[in-house]
């Protein structure tokens, strides 16, 4: 057997070395498309990707299929209003006193502000049957048909019966947090302990920071005794006095 020397070795590696360089070149990507749009007929030849077509174009196309193949309308659904309210509307509603009519304006305001994306958080207080819930079913019906704003609508009665449940408690507290607005109805102790006032201080306090609208309604006399005087400065109060509808 004939030994290599170093010169063998390094002459087989330039001969491999020619041979590699002499080989023809793999096919490039266009020279494929090319025998693509050659083999297969038009409708199923690669077209170019809509990046490389004009902006008008694209946007001819893109319409043109919203046209042919339109997606259902997402709508939400309508605000969880009580079903003695559900047909409370500003246009069939007539305040009974001067009173009422301004706290009507003042709500109708906050529905302007929430719907322009601004902060505010109003309280409305006075007697019983004097129009509070229904104003509060109005601005949630207002801001569900003209502005497209779902707000979350809940009678505390029942949301302090949910958060002394401990199987409710934490669903329910993540509902009131997450509704943008949030309009709270009824609001009053439901017991003879702090767990009310604690309870509204704490919805209160992280609505303030958290940049999240509130509108509420109580017929307690005095919104420091209900939530505490810290929680109520959050809020600009507005009396409404007048006559019963009861």
């Amino acid at each position: 057997m004939e030994e290599l020397t170093i010169a063998d070795l390094q002459q087989k590696a330039e001969e491999a070395r020619r041979r590699y360089r002499s080989a023809p070149a793999e096919p490039q990507a266009a020279t494929v498309a090319e025998g693509v749009r050659e083999g297969f007929p038009s409708r199923y030849r690669i077209h170019p990707p809509d990046r490389e077509l004009p902006p008008d174009e694209i946007a001819r196309r893109r319409q043109e299929l919203a046209r042919r193949f339109p997606r259902p309308e997402r709508r939400l659904p309508p605000p969880a209003v009580p079903e003695r309210y559900r047909d409370a509307r500003w246009s069939t509603w007539e305040p009974k006193c001067d009173a009422i009519e301004t706290a009507r304006k003042a709500v109708e305001l906050w529905v302007r502000a929430v719907a322009e994306g601004k902060h505010v958080m109003l309280a409305l207080v006075g007697p019983k049957g004097t129009g509070k819930s229904h104003m509060l079913a109005c601005a949630a019906h207002q801001l569900y048909e003209e502005h497209g704003i779902r707000a979350g609508f809940f009678e505390w009665f029942v949301v302090a019966d949910q958060l002394r449940d401990i199987d409710t408690a934490a669903k329910v507290r993540e509902r009131l947090r997450e509704a943008r607005p949030l309009i709270l109805d009824e609001c009053r102790p439901t017991s003879n302990t702090d767990f009310d006032a604690i309870e509204l201080a704490k919805i209160t306090m992280y609505a303030y920071s958290h940049l999240q609208s509130v509108l509420l309604a109580t017929n307690w006399a005095s919104l420091e005794e209900l939530m505490g005087e810290p929680a109520a400065d959050r809020y600009t109060i507005v009396p409404v006095i007048g006559p019963s509808a009861r």
